[in-house]
């Protein structure tokens, strides 16, 4: 168990790529689940392990979806998206098991990330789309960008049961072999810098990192104690999330002018 919890350690930071989390959360429900065995019952009475499992599934929302209520899921559907534009994660592609229909995913993801054209048409969509398929198929612009042929995909059967089987160790050697979110965004800026899949929708989900629960805290708190408190209760949630992007952003403007060596009143001297 020490080594799972260093290896999920390992995985956090700006760059430390989602595609870690995503992979980790299945080794951690893998590893979870090899003990809820029958004898589960006898140690803590009949029931036990169908209400454990129950309470491992709902939260390991392995689809992305959050549970019902206000329940909050392990996982988040931009997670499933970065895996799917992960140039290196076809390398588990006869053990991963993508529990949602993966065209349904990526047409939420284009839509999410490609406006459409200035006439209403989604010329540019259909674009993207067209460039992903070459790109995950291995096919056309994307032929030899790769070194080694794309695996075949097991059945059915096969896939849910390699699914269930690979755990820390294997993860771990991926993570160490693959590199970080430079790696993967180096990989796109040599082999395929031009690609409108890659400048529209990778690159922007690629750049996305890891942060620890104290970090969102931390940046949480302007919400909740400045921007969205009881003197302003008739402040909408999409106004709130504008302000809190404007105080975020100031920031991020200040530490960059300070590690420049700018004094604060450059800017108003131009």
């Amino acid at each position: 168990m020490d080594s799972d919890v260093e290896m999920f350690g390992n995985i956090s930071g700006a760059e430390r790529a989602q595609h870690a989390v995503l992979s980790s959360f299945y080794w951690l429900r893998n590893d979870l689940t090899k003990f809820l065995t029958p004898e589960f019952d006898v140690l803590l009475g009949e029931g036990a392990r169908e209400q454990v499992t129950d309470i491992i599934n709902e939260r390991f929302n392995m689809s992305g979806d959050d549970p019902d209520g206000r329940k909050v899921g392990l996982l988040d559907v931009h997670q499933l998206m970065c895996m799917i534009c992960d140039p290196f994660f076809r390398k588990w592609r006869s053990k991963f098991w993508l529990q949602r229909s993966k065209a349904e995913l990526v047409r939420k993801m284009i839509d999410w990330y490609v406006p459409l054209d200035a006439d209403g048409s989604d010329t540019l969509r259909r674009e993207v789309l067209d460039d992903f398929e070459q790109f995950d198929s291995q096919q056309g612009r994307w032929f030899h960008c790769f070194a080694d042929p794309l695996l075949k995909t097991p059945s059915q059967a096969e896939l849910e049961s390699n699914n269930s089987s690979f755990g820390t160790q294997e993860v771990w050697k991926y993570a160490e072999e693959t590199g970080l979110i430079t790696k993967r965004l180096q990989f796109f800026e040599v082999y395929a810098g031009s690609s409108v899949f890659y400048q529209k929708v990778a690159k922007p989900l690629l750049s996305m990192g890891t942060v620890g629960s104290m970090d969102v805290e931390r940046m949480a708190n302007p919400l909740k104690n400045t921007i969205l408190t009881k003197k302003r209760n008739r402040l909408k949630d999409d106004t709130g999330v504008s302000l809190l992007r404007a105080h975020q952003n100031l920031h991020h403007i200040m530490a960059a002018k300070k590690l420049l060596g700018k004094r604060i009143s450059d800017s108003l001297q131009a």
